[in-house]
């Protein structure tokens, strides 16, 4: 294996350490020892790659980052050409299990609420917040126009839609035998239908059908 392979490989394993750790313990726990032990590596292996605990945490932020928004990108790209089923896709790829799984969520609401006291990790996460935003007012754009409702705002409800994704992320935190991925998806579409009923209901009954 190629010399600069085998660093990305140590890097990437230093980081999905960082993660299970931040699930386990919170951000106050977080060692760089304990994330040696966890990757089953050496300490001087950890410091070799990261020179302290908060380049180690950007990383890993980042690192999250990039692989949420590959994610969501990659499933509109993959979409249909309507905005309506590249929307859906959007949903979808909020609720994949790859996406919203108990240690990943609980890893995205640790950085969320350091946000207020780093403004690293403030930038970072504004960044992905209006990339997303901005993809899903375009294809609300698009619905709009072929609804002939121009008093709909697409801004404000890829504002919603957005929030939707992150309130039910934390509902399935907080209240995981209320709220699964299955639930989230159809509250979100349920959301979708009562603005867009010509291109959603269908999604919706076929939904609700399999739920029951």
């Amino acid at each position: 294996m190629a010399r600069d392979a085998i660093k990305e490989m140590r890097r990437v394993q230093l980081i999905e350490a960082t993660i299970d750790c931040i699930a386990r313990t919170g951000f106050s726990e977080l060692t760089l020892a304990q994330v040696a032990e966890t990757a089953k590596l050496s300490t001087g292996i950890v410091n070799f790659y990261f020179k302290s605990k908060d380049a180690l945490l950007n990383a890993t932020l980042n690192h999250m980052v990039d692989e949420y928004r590959r994610t969501w990108r990659t499933n509109v790209e993959q979409a249909p050409p309507s905005p309506a089923a590249k929307i859906t896709a959007l949903l979808e790829g909020d609720f994949q299990r790859l996406v919203a799984n108990r240690k990943t969520v609980t890893v995205w609401y640790a950085f969320w609420g350091e946000t207020r006291w780093r403004p690293d990790f403030m930038t970072v996460c504004q960044q992905l917040n209006r990339e997303f935003q901005s993809v899903a007012a375009d294809l609300f754009r698009q619905l709009i126009a072929e609804d002939n409702a121009p008093d709909r705002d697409p801004v404000l409800i890829a504002k919603g839609f957005s929030a939707m994704s992150d309130g039910l992320w934390l509902d399935m935190l907080i209240n995981p035998k209320e709220t699964d991925r299955e639930m989230a998806r159809r509250v979100v579409r349920a959301f979708l239908n009562g603005l867009f009923p010509r291109h959603f209901a269908a999604a919706l009954a076929e939904a609700s059908t399999t739920a029951a």
